[in-house]
């Protein structure tokens, strides 16, 4: 369960990086993906 959790943040990163952004939204778009990452480890206990 736990690598499903890490292979899911894993993919997220790779299409926020991949897929063409301006540099604000994509930095934006980062720290929402780090946020909901937060939040799936504060839930996790």
């Amino acid at each position: 369960m736990l690598f499903a959790v890490f292979a899911y943040a894993a993919l997220t990163l790779v299409v926020i990086l991949a897929v063409p952004h301006p540099k604000d939204r994509r930095l934006a778009r980062l720290r929402q993906a780090q946020e909901r990452w937060a939040e799936l480890m504060d839930r996790r206990g």
